[in-house]
């Protein structure tokens, strides 16, 4: 039995709040951790994590602190808590041991995949295979040989059965017979090994938990909770799910960009629009800070770099600056956030970490200039949110496995339709400007010098601010883009399944193996 389900804009896309400085590197492996820690049932005695010496991780996850994600998971912490950087002090306080080792005997479904064997404290053994899937999203598909589908959007109930006592026949009976409002479910067994797995937009009731586990077929109970703050109800349909439907809806029911935008989040969350605002104005204010702290500078980036953000506001403003206009404020502030995210700090990730620093830097460095109101500004981010919802489903915005155009590309694509809303134009042009930028990053690869979210990924987040404003003049002023968003986006990802994995996820090609890069790796 399988469900439907539509992406949230709060869920892939304008998510996930975490430190920087990769959301598939922090959120992701934390979620994918916390995830096993309720599979398993509390913190696990020994831990070891493996990669595919052919994906992206072993290039990364030192860098980019995928190792500290993953082990605040196992100890049920998410990449929110404030001992973030503090996990392997913690683990050895729990009296977790942990290893990370790079193999060469596991077929990874996707660049960034972990092999996970877990002993429990009353020593059970488990096999998980999870999946960072892109701007924080994760996926877990099987445990022990089972087959599952835990993405973190759902309650989820997992029963492991003795065999001897129970037919699949049996357990769908059993299933549909004693649980309601059930999302989706699956059966799977594999030699001795037999998982069912449940779905559900709500909690299980805990009575009729303890007594399904008193059969005599149950072997283990397991739940865990939704780590999104959307939860999936295949009940709830949106309004639209194209370019072409949204267009219709804004045209039949005389709506804005904007107010389709919580029209349809509203519509699949099953929020009120007040709840869906609420939850921007939350966004908003941990955006606007992270821009602030940015600009300040006052902190240290392990890696390559140091902050510039300051620096190079000073600098646009003296007169040796060629001036820019809008972009003198735009493209610091986007300097600034991706500085910030590089430092372990907080940001919203837009729509991942690698990207984070354009949306910003556009809607902020657009305040003074359009004397933009907060509530603006919400608008404009739900437009970057709404776009990004019509982008993202078929590639996750996961840079390991589309490159960086579905990073940055899609960043710029985002900011330029929220800024053509914002500057006024139709619910045409914002799909014209986000085309545009698109088409300028058509094929960028993803290749990050030492495993660091620095270089060139910082200037990315700059150059990417100004394609977005560009993009916008030139729509507004008439120019014709030909290609639109819709086909652009399918050409995006076409190229990005087509792309040889040398050019995506770290693996080889592009400046991080320029002889400066090596020499860096070295050091």
């Amino acid at each position: 039995m399988k469900e439907k389900t539509h992406f949230s804009i709060f869920n892939q896309v304008l998510s996930p709040i975490t430190p920087g400085p990769s959301s598939s590197n922090t959120s992701g492996p934390a979620r994918i951790g916390y995830s096993c820690n309720q599979i398993i049932g509390g913190i696990p005695k020994e831990v070891v994590v493996e990669f595919s010496k052919d994906g992206a991780f072993p290039a990364t996850y030192i860098g980019m602190k995928s190792d500290i994600a993953f082990v605040n998971g196992f100890l049920e912490k998410l990449q929110t808590d404030p001992d973030f950087n503090k996990a392997y002090e913690n683990a050895e306080k729990e009296g977790m041991k942990i290893r990370f080792e790079i193999v060469d005997d596991f077929e990874a479904e996707s660049m960034e995949a972990a092999r996970i064997s877990l002993i429990t404290r009353g020593n059970e053994k488990y096999r998980i295979l999870g999946d960072s899937t892109g701007g924080g999203t994760f996926r877990i598909h099987d445990i022990n040989g089972c087959s599952v589908n835990i993405l973190g959007d759902s309650y989820v109930l997992l029963i492991f059965c003795d065999k001897d006592f129970i037919t699949d026949k049996e357990a769908k009976q059993y299933i549909l017979g004693e649980f309601d409002n059930i999302s989706s479910y699956n059966i799977d067994t594999v030699n001795e090994t037999c998982i069912i797995e449940i779905r559900s937009a709500w909690p299980f009731d805990k009575e009729r938990l303890e007594v399904l586990g008193k059969n005599q077929w149950v072997k283990k109970i397991s739940t865990l909770d939704p780590l999104h703050p959307v939860i999936s109800n295949k009940d709830n349909k949106p309004p639209f799910d194209s370019m072409k439907g949204m267009i219709e809806y804004c045209k039949k029911y005389d709506r804005s960009s904007s107010q389709a935008a919580f029209d349809y989040e509203a519509a699949v969350s099953g929020w009120t629009v007040d709840e869906v605002n609420d939850y921007a104005v939350n966004l908003i204010s941990i955006i606007e800070n992270s821009v602030d702290k940015g600009m300040e500078g006052d902190f240290e980036i392990e890696g390559i770099v140091s902050p510039k953000a300051r620096k190079l506001n000073n600098f646009l403003n003296s007169p040796k600056a060629i001036e820019m206009g809008f972009l003198d404020k735009a493209v610091t502030m986007a300097t600034g956030v991706m500085e910030y995210s590089n430092a372990a700090g907080t940001i919203v990730a837009l729509p991942t970490g690698g990207s984070s620093g354009i949306i910003p830097g556009i809607l902020f460095g657009a305040k003074e200039y359009l004397d933009l109101s907060k509530e603006d500004l919400i608008d404009g981010l739900m437009v970057a949110g709404i776009l990004g919802v019509l982008m993202s489903e078929d590639n996750n915005f996961n840079g390991g496995e589309y490159g960086c155009q579905a990073e940055v590309g899609c960043g710029s694509s985002m900011a330029a339709g929220a800024l053509a809303h914002l500057a006024g134009g139709n619910i045409q042009q914002v799909f014209d400007a986000a085309s545009m930028a698109l088409q300028c990053h058509m094929g960028l690869l993803c290749d990050p010098v030492g495993g660091y979210v620095q270089v060139p990924c910082i200037a990315r987040n700059m150059s990417g601010t100004a394609i977005s404003t560009v993009s916008v003049n030139a729509v507004l002023a008439g120019f014709d883009v030909v290609i639109p968003f819709d086909e652009v986006v399918e050409a995006m990802i076409d190229l990005g399944k087509r792309l040889p994995s040398h050019m995506k996820g770290c693996q080889g090609s592009g400046i991080c193996i320029s002889r400066t890069a090596e020499k860096i790796m070295i050091k």
